[in-house]
């Protein structure tokens, strides 16, 4: 279970960074009172899409050390999560 709880460390740190990066994102936007954002959207997207794989990747760890079982399952939950960290970046930055 070490090498599994490792992998799914290091994912969720980097989607916690992810959460720290939109949370200052939205909170730079929200300081300029520009109206009409940060949009539903681009909060959705900053803040509650890394939360959201979060919970999950700390709800998955939780089962499988509470069970002692499935270590696979974490690493497969945890390597999931960082490919899909690079389609979440594509448009993180909003294009060229």
């Amino acid at each position: 279970m070490r090498g599994a709880n490792i992998t799914a460390a290091i994912a969720a740190m980097l989607w916690l960074l992810m959460l720290l990066g939109g949370h200052a994102g939205v909170g730079s936007v929200v300081g300029q009172h520009v109206l009409g954002y940060p949009n539903r959207g681009q909060i959705d997207y900053y803040i509650m899409v890394p939360c959201a794989v979060l919970l999950a990747l700390g709800f998955t760890c939780w089962v499988c050390n509470a069970l002692r079982r499935w270590p696979q399952f974490l690493v497969l939950a945890a390597l999931a999560s960082l490919l899909a960290l690079c389609p979440y970046l594509l448009f993180y930055g909003g294009g060229v």
